[in-house]
């Protein structure tokens, strides 16, 4: 798509009011897994979020739907280019990014690929346990069955056919929360001695 800048305007393509039936082009395999708990006592806590759309409308009205759900850690990115430099600026990784696939400068299909890439590079000497990758939520216009493949062939974990109901994305945050929702490890404090290895 072009740039959003250059549009003379924009409409959403995300609806707060739109029932379940707006995304009937996701199938059952693509539902967002639960998460195995790793401990009884392990501490939950809201998911860490990226944002990623180049329409600014839906940019907006996400960042509304998750302050409404009391998130905290919600960054937002207007194209794949400025998404992977949001995921290199927090190397403890984002739980979910929502990832437009059809962007200017770099898409989605390309920042996905990038961002699994980051993952997998990440120093696991820094980590009393190595992060978990992302859920990646592809939110797009895109429905055939090529941009599906090539999607989940980059590392998208779900598809989401615009128009996307905000009911839809609610329940895959409960689930996250409710599954998921367990407190990624956080950077260990290491000895000096510990990077002698």
């Amino acid at each position: 798509t072009s740039d959003a800048r250059e549009r003379p305007k924009q409409t959403s393509s995300l609806s707060p009011t739109a029932d379940s039936d707006a995304l009937k082009n996701t199938t059952k395999e693509q539902q967002p897994k639960a998460v195995a708990r790793t401990t009884a006592q392990a501490e939950k806590r809201p998911p860490r979020l990226l944002l990623v759309d180049d329409n600014k409308i839906n940019l907006r009205l996400l960042e509304t739907f998750m302050r409404k759900r009391k998130y905290e850690f919600v960054d937002s990115a207007e194209d794949g280019a400025l998404a992977v430099e949001a995921a290199k600026r927090h190397p403890e990784g984002y739980d979910i990014i929502f990832m437009d696939l059809s962007m200017p400068v770099m898409n989605g299909f390309e920042a996905t690929r990038a961002i699994r890439e980051l993952e997998q590079t990440r120093d696991p000497a820094a980590y009393a346990q190595k992060p978990k990758p992302a859920m990646i939520v592809a939110l797009t216009g895109l429905a055939s069955g090529r941009d599906h493949g090539e999607a989940f062939a980059c590392g998208v974990d779900l598809y989401m056919t615009k128009p996307v109901s905000f009911k839809e994305v609610g329940r895959l945050l409960d689930n996250w929360e409710a599954h998921g929702g367990l407190d990624n490890p956080k950077p260990a404090l290491k000895e000096k001695a510990d990077h002698d290895e």
